[in-house]
């Protein structure tokens, strides 16, 4: 189980613990880059967008 999914379920969790560190900095890093490409994608380029936000948020994303 990930961090992310034990916070989920409600567990609670040291946030100075290492491995707490090391995936939540992974997955900042991680939407940092993705969020960078978004920024600099052109707005008219709407499937990109859409692709782009799906992997910065997996299937949240839809057509409108």
């Amino acid at each position: 189980m990930t961090i992310f999914e034990a916070l989920r379920n409600g567990q609670a969790y040291d946030t100075r613990g290492e491995a707490y560190r090391q995936e939540v900095h992974a997955e900042i890093d991680r939407s940092d880059e993705c969020q960078f490409r978004i920024n600099h994608t052109n707005p008219h380029e709407k499937a990109k967008l859409l692709a782009l936000e799906n992997e910065l948020m997996p299937g949240q994303m839809t057509v409108s």
